[in-house]
């Protein structure tokens, strides 16, 4: 899309010879070989009428398929990043964020910038969820501190409550079929030698952000670093690593993954584990995604293994990725995407596809490399952000790239389909 289409006329020449071109959008060209551009995505029926001094008339058509394809918008004068993207029903909406400022960038279904709203100075926002009314809600904070609030803005930046919670950071928030919300996130507790430790806590919210009930995972019923939340009928599925801080906070052999179940008032239905260490240098958070066949798959943000259980928290398997994984997610018509940071000469975004046993179907990542003085550059990096289901399946998988010339940022939007195909 957006793109120039070289049409060749094979006809042969000649004088007296005319051409009709109707590239299928209602756009007509009298030119023998000409180029033409798409707006929208879709199929088209091309056709050539070749009239040879009115007496000789002959028709050729054929049909071609316009892509989205990757689509780029340039950050350079917002001095930001693409920080997260969600579906809405006219388009996109992104959130950029960088140095405590954050913008709303509303996008058309074609990844077009309609619009453009600065935020209020100081409120600095993370992540970002629909809400069932038609809003949304963020995580983030009106005042330059923690990510430690909830926010329930419009579309067009316009603030209709935020709510200050005792929490540190949260990591993610989801809108629960009530209308509440569920908040995952870390507290810190001070653990030998007054090192902070971050334990993990899970709040959920009435509609307009009270807390109906909260569980802090310490002491005996320790969790650290989770990062999301499995919302069903019957309650909360949640992972996390069980770590023995006596042996200090990094520890590469002593540390597991951990899932558990909660009920609707957040109580532990079930709570399951490794049976040995995850040998992660770093602690890090895990993300959790539900898979068609009811099963877990967990991933280490930054970490190459990806965990999966099965529907009673029993641990099935290991997989170890090619890549460090990032973000993991699964797709409205089934496909597990693992959003990963490959490394080698730079860093590049790329989101592969697994099946539910972790076997890696394909791969699709962006090009990152650009001109440069008159040559591609090697080492063109680019950062993975996010990969998200859309609401009729496939995903949008963005990213951050530099512009080597000006130094600026530049997003990067791709949508695939479950199969891994570009849109």
């Amino acid at each position: 899309m957006d793109s120039n289409f070289y049409f060749k006329n094979l006809s042969d020449s000649g004088d007296n010879i005319t051409y009709k071109w109707d590239f299928g959008d209602g756009i007509i060209s009298t030119i023998k070989n000409p180029s033409h551009s798409y707006s929208n995505t879709g199929k088209y029926k091309v056709k050539l009428i070749v009239n040879v001094e009115n007496i000789g008339v002959d028709t050729s058509e054929t049909e071609l398929t316009v892509l989205l394809g990757q689509k780029e918008i340039s950050l350079d004068t917002l001095n930001t990043e693409a920080t997260d993207i969600v579906e809405t029903n006219n388009g996109y909406l992104l959130l950029c964020s960088k140095n405590y400022t954050s913008f709303l960038m509303t996008l058309d279904h074609n990844l077009k910038q309609k619009e453009t709203r600065a935020l209020p100075a100081k409120m600095f926002l993370s992540f970002i969820a629909p809400c069932n009314d038609g809003n949304y809600i963020f995580i983030g904070t009106t005042s330059g501190g923690n990510f430690n609030e909830l926010i329930k803005m419009k579309a067009d930046g316009t603030l209709i409550w935020s709510k200050l919670f005792n929490a540190d950071n949260f990591a993610s928030i989801q809108q629960t079929p009530d209308n509440g919300f569920i908040l995952v996130g870390m507290r810190y507790t001070v653990g030998i030698n007054n090192t902070k430790i971050p334990q993990s806590v899970i709040i959920k919210t009435n509609e307009t952000g009270d807390t109906i009930w909260e569980n802090f995972f310490t002491g005996d019923n320790i969790l650290q670093h989770t990062a999301n939340a499995i919302i069903a009928s019957d309650g909360y599925t949640i992972a996390g690593i069980k770590h023995d801080n006596t042996k200090g906070f990094f520890c590469s052999d002593c540390d597991s993954v951990c899932i558990l179940k909660l009920n609707n008032q957040g109580l532990v239905k079930w709570r399951k584990a490794t049976n040995s260490g995850i040998n992660s240098q770093y602690l890090t958070f895990l993300s959790i995604a539900k898979l068609p066949n009811n099963n877990y798959n967990i991933i280490s943000v930054g970490d190459l293994g990806s965990y999966f259980f099965s529907e009673t928290g029993e641990f099935i398997s290991r997989k170890i990725l090619p890549n460090v994984a990032v973000y993991n997610s699964v797709t409205t018509d089934g496909s597990l995407m693992i959003l990963e940071k490959e490394s080698g000469n730079g860093f590049r975004a790329v989101v592969e596809g697994y099946t539910t046993t972790g076997a890696l179907s394909w791969n699709v990542g962006i090009n990152a490399a650009q001109k440069r003085a008159g040559f591609n550059s090697c080492c063109a990096d680019s950062w993975p952000v996010v990969v998200k289901p859309l609401k009729n399946g496939g995903a949008i998988f963005v990213s951050n790239k530099i512009d080597l010339q000006n130094y600026h940022e530049i997003a990067t939007f791709i949508k695939i389909d479950k199969d891994g195909k570009v849109l």
